[in-house]
């Protein structure tokens, strides 16, 4: 029953979420448009923690293509599933990984 309630309220915030981008096309755009400014950019691009964010974010990409497998493999070596990454979790996550940002 409690995975049916999941299902349910994922099922429910989707719908929330289609209808504000179907009601509202241009929500997007202003959130953006409260951090950008057409003189200088996005104002808090110079920021330390964001500018730290930026920095980060391709080690931790690299962690992640390497950490996975490596998890997966130990799982494997072991005989039981080690943080939870069994083969599913582990290509859902190298393919969310790829495709995601790699589309976009």
């Amino acid at each position: 029953m409690p995975r049916a309630r999941g299902v349910a309220a994922f099922a429910a915030a989707l719908a929330l979420a289609m209808a504000l981008f179907l009601l509202f096309p241009g929500v997007d755009l202003w959130a953006g448009g409260l951090f950008y400014r057409p003189d200088a950019g996005f104002f808090l691009a110079q920021w330390g923690p964001v500018r730290a964010i930026y920095a980060a974010v391709p080690y931790v990409v690299r962690a992640v293509i390497i950490g996975v497998p490596t998890l997966f493999a130990l799982s494997l070596w072991r005989g039981r599933v080690l943080w939870r990454i069994d083969l599913r979790a582990a290509v859902f996550l190298l393919l969310a990984l790829a495709l995601g940002p790699g589309l976009l």
